[in-house]
Order: C-alpha cells, then structure tokens, then sequence
C-alpha cells in the first residue's frame, strides 16, 4: 500500500511537504501547483491515509467521541437530534469528525464505563444526559471521566460541584409552564413527566409541587403520571384519567412528543383545546407549531446547547483550561393549546 514516503517521491518534494497538505489542505506553506501535483499522486497511487493511526502518532486525531447513553436508534429521537445539530455544525467547522460508540450495557454507568474503554485515543468527548441517567449514574460518568484524564463536556446534567465543563438547562419563573397555567386560572393541573428517577424528572416534579403549594393549590398525587417522555405512553395515561374520572383542566408534558399523544388522547373522547383542555409541552420540537391547534410549549435551547458544547470542548482541548458552564434559559412560546380558565 502507497505511503507518504513514495508519494513525497514521485511528487519531488518531503514527506513534511505532504505531511502538510494532507492535515490542512488550505495551507499556505504548499503551492497550488505542488497541491495539484500531491493530488494526481494520490490518486494514481489510491492512497488512503489512515487516519487513526496518523493521529494516534501525533497525539491529536482531529475526532470527538460522542457518549449517549441510550439504548434505542439515536436519530429518532427529536431531542437528541436537535442538541447534535448543533454540535455537529460547529465541529465540522473547524474540520473534526464525530465518533458514535455503541451502546452496551445495562445502565448509564456501565454504558459509559465500555464506551468510554473504546474511545481512548481521541481528542475530547461530549457526554449526554438521557432518561436513562439517575443522578448517581451522572456523578458516577464524571467521576470516570475525570480519572481518565480527557477533555470533556456534559450536556444536559444538573449543576454539579466538580471543576469540569457543563452546559446547564434552566428554567426561569417567567418560563415555568406550570406557572403560566396557574395564571390563567387553571389549579387542576396534570403534569406528565418523564423517567422515574431522572433528575429532570425530579426537578419537573418538585417544581410542580412549590408552585402548587405557594399558590395554596391542593396537591393531587393522581395528577402527577410518568409519561417516558414517549407519545403512546403520555396517550395511555391520559386515557386512564379520564376513564378513572380523574378532573383536570390542564396539561403539562416534558415533551412535545407526549403532548402529541395528550392530543390524539384528548380527540378520542371529543375533548376541545384549548376550550375543555389546556396542553403545554417542551422542546419546541419544529412540528409543535404544526400540531391542531398549534402548541404552547417551553423552548429550551437544544441547538445552541450543541454548538456551546462543542465551542467549550474546544476550548479545553486547545488550551487546556476546564471548568466553564454555561447556563441556558428556556421561553415559554405562546401558541393556541392554552387558554384562561372559564369560571
């Protein structure tokens, strides 16, 4: 197989000299005609350079390894998608791949634990916060990625004490659709919200719980359900309220996906929104505005988060300095699915 060494040859030049238009094409420090020349070479000879192994060489591999832990087809899942948009446009900005390692294992931690075995060797690392992190499984995967000493990012974890590098969702009042329901007037509120014993989950719940209670608004464990953040299981518990004769006047899902279902669910039983039910969901997903009639969500800055974790990741990776987080607000985007509650 063709080397650098026989195409510096037959070219007429060094291997420096080709070193230097393979890792940058756009250098200036080789002439357009030598370029031209480097690449006619190349092609007689079907070089391919392997990538990894020049890398490895030079401790840089120009490669992010991305750390999902997730156990279903990533590019179905809308949220997921959004976040890795925004990652991937600045990454191939600044000419880097991304690496997606398979997923084995029975929990967050043990997901990590063998991805992160796999990737060693490659510049830096994003890891993700999904449904299937607990909060001990996230201290768990920053423990693990601090003693291996790599740069790394995390993306959609709670606010955590290490001196590492976060990108952090918040929540304001003033985008709280809880909040917003309970100014309308609405006091029968179901929440549904995502994995048990997810820490978005857990935050989603005790929110829920403070608003009520500052309001003096009496606390119903029936109107609090978990939904997985999936659109069947949303419409599944939402049937079982109303087949239960549970009341409500409102919903909030932490997805827009289970808002979806909250619609198909609410339409089987004729129920208008937002004139019988009012539905809130998250993400602002790009169908939301779509939806009949068009959905009130919480937008969280999924696209944004991807490029500030890239940008941040970078950072670390150029410079060596660590422990930036960067906090980012959601908005509550009004649409037609709520109304004031008729007295």
């Amino acid at each position: 197989m063709a080397n650098i060494t026989e195409i510096a040859r037959k070219v007429g030049v060094s291997k420096t000299t080709v070193s230097l238009y393979l890792n940058d094409p756009e250098t200036k420090r080789v002439s357009a005609q030598k370029k031209i020349q480097i690449d006619k070479v190349i092609k007689k000879l079907n070089y391919r350079p392997n990538v990894i192994a020049r890398g490895l060489s030079q401790k840089k591999t120009n490669t992010i390894v991305l750390l999902i832990p997730y156990d279903s087809p990533l590019f179905g899942n809308a949220f997921l998608n959004m976040l890795l948009s925004g990652v991937q446009s600045v990454l191939f900005g600044k000419r880097y791949g991304l690496l997606f390692l398979p997923t084995r294992g029975d929990d967050s931690s043990a997901i990590v634990k063998n991805q992160l075995r796999m990737g060693y060797g490659f510049d830096g690392f994003i890891i993700f916060g999904t449904r299937y992190c607990t909060l001990a499984d996230m201290k768990c995967n920053v423990e693990e990625m601090i003693s291996a000493d790599i740069p790394f990012v995390t993306i959609n974890y709670p606010e955590m004490d290490y001196p590492i590098n976060q990108v952090i969702f918040r929540n304001p009042l003033h985008a709280n659709a809880v909040n917003h329901l309970i100014t309308m007037g609405h006091s029968k509120i179901l929440l549904i919200a995502g994995r048990e014993n997810a820490p978005d989950t857990a935050d989603a719940i005790r929110g829920y719980k403070n608003l009520m209670n500052d309001n003096k608004i009496p606390i119903n464990p029936d109107l609090i359900v978990y939904g997985d953040y999936e659109r069947t299981f949303a419409k599944a518990e939402v049937l079982q309220k109303i087949k239960a004769g549970v009341s409500f006047t409102a919903v909030y899902c932490l997805s827009d996906d289970m808002a979806m279902g909250v619609y198909e669910a609410l339409q089987e039983y004729n129920l208008k929104i937002p004139g019988d039910i009012s539905v809130v969901g998250r993400h602002d997903y790009p169908y939301a505005e779509l939806l009949n009639p068009p959905l009130t969500t919480v937008r969280r800055q999924l696209t944004p988060a991807g490029k500030c974790a890239a940008e941040i990741l970078l950072r670390t990776i150029e410079t060596g300095k660590v422990g930036r987080k960067v906090v980012l607000d959601s908005e509550l985007v009004l649409r037609s699915s709520t109304t004031v509650l008729k007295k």
